[in-house]
Parts: C-alpha cells; sequence; structure tokens
C-alpha cells in the first residue's frame, strides 16, 4: 500500500468516525416531538441481616439454665448486647449477650455473661425494685430482626457517614408495660446517636 493510499484511507476513517459523534449527539438532542423519558428511581436499602447462632434467643436457654441455677424462680427482665467500632459485617456475626433476671421471691437480680455455649454469672445483687418479667408471648421478635430495622430506619446510612459508631441493642419492658427493643448508634466521642425503637412482639417501629 503507497503513502497516498495509507493517507486516503486514514482520512476516511477519521472522517467515519466524526461523522459517528456528530451522529451521536443529533440523535441524543430531545426535539419537541419527543418524549421525555424520567429517570428510573432507585430503590431504598433493604437490609435483611440472617438469622444468627448468636442471637438473642438463640442463647437465652444457656442463661436461663444459669438464672435458675442461681434461684428458681429467675425470670428474664432484659438482654444486652454491644458493638464498639462496629462495621456492617459485623452485625451478621455472633455475639455475647448480657441477660439481667429478677427473683420475685428473694427481690434480688443477677447478670448472667453469655459467649457461645458458655454462660456465666456475673452480678447478682438486692434490685432496689422489682424488675417486670420479659414473657414469651410478647418476645417473638428475635435480635436480627430488631437490627434490620434499625439500618432500614436509617442505621444504614448513619454507619455509613459516620466511620467510629459504637451500637448497642437492648431488650427490656417499656415503663408501659410493652416489650421492646432499643437500638442505638453513638458517634465516638460525641452526641450523635441514631436510636430506634422496635415492639418485640410485632417488629413494628416505634415513635
Amino acid at each position: 500500500m503507497t503513502r497516498t493510499q495509507i493517507g486516503i484511507l486514514w482520512g476516511t476513517t477519521l472522517l467515519v468516525v466524526i461523522g459517528l459523534v456528530v451522529l451521536s449527539q443529533v440523535l441524543g438532542r430531545p426535539t419537541s416531538s419527543s418524549m421525555t423519558v424520567e429517570p428510573t428511581a432507585v430503590p431504598p436499602a433493604v437490609y435483611r441481616l440472617p438469622e444468627s447462632p448468636g442471637s438473642a434467643r438463640s442463647l437465652y436457654a444457656y442463661a436461663d439454665q444459669a438464672a435458675r441455677t442461681w434461684q428458681a424462680d429467675a425470670q428474664l427482665a432484659s438482654a444486652l448486647s454491644n458493638w464498639a467500632f462496629v462495621e456492617m459485617d459485623d452485625l451478621s456475626q455472633p455475639a455475647p449477650w448480657t441477660y439481667q433476671f429478677y427473683s420475685p421471691a428473694t427481690g434480688r437480680a443477677c447478670t448472667v455473661s453469655v459467649d457461645g455455649t458458655q454462660a456465666t454469672v456475673i452480678r447478682e445483687s438486692l434490685s432496689p425494685y422489682p424488675l417486670r418479667p420479659v414473657t414469651g408471648e410478647a418476645w417473638r421478635v428475635d435480635s436480627p430482626q430488631a437490627l434490620s430495622a434499625w439500618l432500614e430506619q436509617g442505621g444504614g446510612a448513619f454507619l455509613k457517614r459516620h466511620s467510629v459508631v459504637d451500637l448497642s441493642v437492648r431488650l427490656r419492658v417499656s415503663e408501659q408495660g410493652r416489650l421492646e427493643w432499643v437500638v442505638v448508634g453513638l458517634v465516638r466521642d460525641t452526641e450523635t446517636m441514631q436510636l430506634v425503637r422496635i415492639d418485640a412482639a410485632t417488629g413494628a417501629v416505634l415513635e
């Protein structure tokens, strides 16, 4: 191929490229009669944590056995777990739980820590007032569902905005007698937090 032929071929290729660019720009311009296509809305993130062998309900049996060894009439009053410097993946992993029990006969309370299958009574004392018991009928929502609700109600975005967050999740009986989950994310060394309360019987988010 001669230098002239190469020049013609190159020039032709360049013209084709330029023509395609111009054509794409023309076709891409909306006209007065063209239909306006609305951008597709991005669905909100949906968080569904998997069931975990380290959930509050799955470890409760170990705590209950230790508590009934302490006092035969021991009743569950609350459950608590914490994550320091939490990351999203941490919430799908087993975590230690702390359970508080109350003995109506003695008026005393004890705290049981469960890590894996190991349950240990770590504190026992006279309770200043009777503690309301957690009933099995009211406790239908486990900790993964409570954490998922927190993530969906702004907790997921909260974790993305802040790099150092401590998270706590607590099962308790409110002053109104309702069993509820209280999930709180707190930015370390600040008062910035994300708090969500969830009905432990229905999973509904509470005001």
